[in-house]
């Protein structure tokens, strides 16, 4: 755990500064060597997304996800990567999960927040949504 660690040291470092890319290529190499390992799926996960590869940023998340379902950023990075895709039944689905695992998270609720305006918006998601959504988690006032 301390080789992971000091990979998601320099890969936060690297992202800091603003070399997303960088950071992505620190932690590729490191996945080669612990490829089940939930840490760096979930941040390899994240950097793909922010590098809008998103059908990427999903595999990783998803495997996050498989690896350790417990850990909630990856739940939240797939709700947005099924959000930019407009699977928003998908997106809302996996932020849940994220705001059931951290009801006290305020990114969670974000993305929840995110999803379901995004369907609404959108008039449906795909999967027959009808524009109506119940409240998931707790809701509470900023």
């Amino acid at each position: 755990m301390r080789q992971v660690g000091s990979v998601v040291a320099r890969a936060r470092a690297a992202t800091n500064l603003g070399r997303v890319e960088e950071a992505r290529q620190i932690v590729g190499a490191a996945l080669l060597g612990a490829p089940d390992d939930p840490v760096l799926l979930e941040l390899m996960a994240d950097l793909a997304y922010r590098l809008d590869r998103n059908e990427e940023a999903l595999r990783y998340a998803l495997a996050a996800i498989a690896a350790d379902p417990n850990r909630f950023d990856a739940y939240l990075t797939a709700a947005l990567a099924f959000d930019v895709d407009r699977r928003h039944d998908e997106a809302i689905r996996y932020a849940r999960m994220g705001v059931r695992l951290a009801p006290d998270s305020d990114s969670a609720l974000l993305t929840l927040a995110r999803g379901t305006h995004r369907r609404i918006e959108d008039g449906s998601g795909r999967g027959g949504g009808q524009g109506r959504v119940a409240a998931g988690g707790r809701a509470r006032a900023a």
